[in-house]
């Protein structure tokens, strides 16, 4: 029943025309995205290559009986200077007219390029060697004189515990280059990939109503639901089949998303930490930009799971595939709508060009993260700090809270539906209602 099941899902035109119109979607948005920063990305990589290049052979060249921060200091000052001489000498000898100028000769260029390929390696070594440890450690004080501090709550000194020992761990990066994977992260996990995966949710919202419904589309009721076994039999094929596209369709995005991955950070830095960007410097999670992909997708498996759920739950309210579709698309706006509102707390003014933090709604931000399934539409937001939530006076993960909360409602929406299935708006058991 299983395999008719889903083949009959799979030749239906609610399905091919969603998945059709969300394919085209995906290559509108990631394609063409590809191909128009096509040359920013190999302009990237050929800086990479240079900056590990002026990295190697900085490092070669250190002499180990002074502090590597000072004498990189003093390398930055003598290539400085290299470079204002040589401009100095340009504009003496250039007898064109300054404010037509464009661009300096290649001995002036040289030395300006020598001298910011050695800033940006200065900067992201004094970073790696210095910053982030000088961070861990100040993290870890505050967290200890919060933790002896008697003033402090219970949570309190719990929550610091620890944050004490999780920002002990100092994390070992390469010496490369990290501003491709600076790039990716802009680039494919931000707004672009969070409107589209609102509308994968719609798409899969429309597939499970038209299936959870099709008997009654069909006129099939009373043949199917007059069986004692066929019931429970075809709603479990129903939910199988479904869930087995929605694993199906986040392998084909995952596969996509690692290939985007690697062509612009390369196999290298995939696998460095986190933290080698200073956007996670107060993350404390444990795994790679490979591993931060995989997880992300694997937790919006789960987002797209609870939504047939859903489909599952709310077909038992009602047969009819439109009206059954509309209250569907009215949770899940719901709650997309709460949570875009929320997650906007750094709010735009037109009339300064700047942002202003709102801080009620990032408070109702951290607070919707711990049950909202749909915030695993952004799920990388979890992995930036110490991300943990009160629970009876305990420190629990935001991110294990949510996945816990998404999977018990999961699992109870499934239940009503299961045991709800083709006895609609009866509350009594089937068996009392059949007698």
């Amino acid at each position: 029943m299983y395999i008719s099941e889903l083949k009959r899902i799979l030749r239906s035109k609610v399905f091919l025309i969603s998945m059709l119109l969300l394919a085209a979607y995906f290559v509108y948005i990631t394609g063409l995205h590809l191909i128009h920063s096509r040359n920013d990305i190999d302009y990237e990589h050929e800086e990479a290559k240079t900056f590990n290049s002026v990295c190697d052979e900085l490092m070669a060249n250190y002499p180990g009986d002074v502090p590597l921060n000072k004498w990189l200091q003093q390398v930055l000052a003598e290539k400085e200077a290299v470079m204002n001489e040589a401009y100095e000498n340009f504009y003496a000898h250039f007898e064109g007219d300054l404010n037509e100028l464009h661009e300096v000769d290649e001995e002036t260029a040289k030395a300006r390029d020598d001298y910011f390929s050695t800033l940006s390696v200065c900067n992201t070594l004094n970073y790696t060697l210095y910053d982030y440890q000088a961070a861990m450690r100040k993290n870890v004080e505050k967290a200890v004189k919060m933790v002896n501090d008697p003033t402090q709550s219970a949570y309190t000194v719990r929550l610091n515990t620890k944050a004490a020992e999780k920002y002990n761990s100092i994390k070992n990066f390469s010496l490369i280059d990290s501003s491709p994977a600076s790039s990716w992260y802009g680039r494919f996990t931000m707004e672009r990939y969070t409107y589209f995966y609102i509308m994968l949710f719609m798409v899969f919202i429309i597939i499970a109503a038209d299936t959870f419904c099709s008997e009654n589309t069909y006129s099939m009721e009373s043949m199917v639901f007059t069986s004692k076994y066929g019931r429970k039999r075809l709603f479990v094929s129903k939910v199988s089949a479904l869930v087995s596209i929605c694993v199906f369709t986040m392998l084909i995005l995952t596969f996509i998303d690692v290939m985007i991955a690697w062509y612009i950070m390369g196999d290298t830095l995939m696998f460095e930490p986190l933290q080698t960007l200073p956007r996670f410097q107060n993350s404390t999670a444990n795994i790679s930009f490979f591993g931060l992909l995989l997880i992300c997708d694997l937790l919006r498996t789960l987002a797209l799971v609870f939504v047939v759920s859903i489909a599952a739950a709310v077909s038992q309210l009602s047969r009819k595939v439109f009206i059954s579709l509309i209250i569907d698309c009215l949770v899940i706006f719901s709650m997309f709508a709460v949570y875009m509102y929320s997650s906007g707390y750094m709010v735009n003014e037109p009339d300064k060009f700047e942002f202003t933090f709102d801080a009620d709604r990032f408070a109702l931000f951290e607070n919707l993260r711990a049950f909202l399934p749909t915030s695993f539409i952004r799920p990388y937001v979890y992995f930036e700090k110490l991300d943990y939530i009160n629970v009876a006076n305990f420190p629990f993960l935001r991110l294990t809270t949510c996945i816990i909360v998404t999977t018990a409602a999961t699992v109870l929406l499934l239940l009503f539906a299961y045991f709800r299935f083709g006895n609609v708006l009866k509350f009594l058991p089937r068996a009392k209602a059949r007698t």
